[in-house]
């Protein structure tokens, strides 16, 4: 309960702190900047909106979006699993579970301990392993 109770108060206290901020100039030319307005000179820097922190997509990210999206629609859809298909989709799943047994035999001997000549070679193995499954394998 007491976890609770201070969880509710930071957050509160972040809801506080999220206030109107004020520039302003000072006396020799520097800027400052403030909660409460500095006079007749002050601009209002920044006022937290509703509905969201950051304000939503720039209209750079906006455009990416819809260009992306585009993209994809004009991929051509996948292709009908036919018996031979199927045979190359048992033979690499075969494929991929043999690295991934590897793996798991390198990892192992890497945690358990082994002679220091051994380190490039199992790191190397490791590494290689790992790349076939990231490329070949989901």
């Amino acid at each position: 309960m007491r976890y609770l109770v201070i969880i509710f108060v930071l957050l509160f206290a972040c809801q506080l702190s999220a206030a109107t901020i004020y520039r302003c100039e000072g006396d020799r030319g520097e800027v400052l900047f403030s909660q409460t307005p500095c006079g007749a000179g002050s601009v209002v820097g920044y006022t937290p909106e509703s509905k969201s922190a950051s304000g939503g997509l720039r209209d750079t990210e906006k455009a990416w979006l819809k260009q992306r999206s585009q993209v994809s629609e004009k991929r051509p859809k996948s292709k009908s699993v036919t018996p031979a298909n199927k045979q190359i989709d048992k033979s690499q799943k075969k494929k991929c579970w043999d690295k991934q047994k590897k793996l798991d035999e390198v990892k192992r001997r890497l945690r358990s301990g082994y002679k220091a000549s051994q380190s490039s070679t199992l790191r190397g193995q490791r590494e290689d392993y790992e790349e076939y499954l990231r490329l070949f394998c989901r």
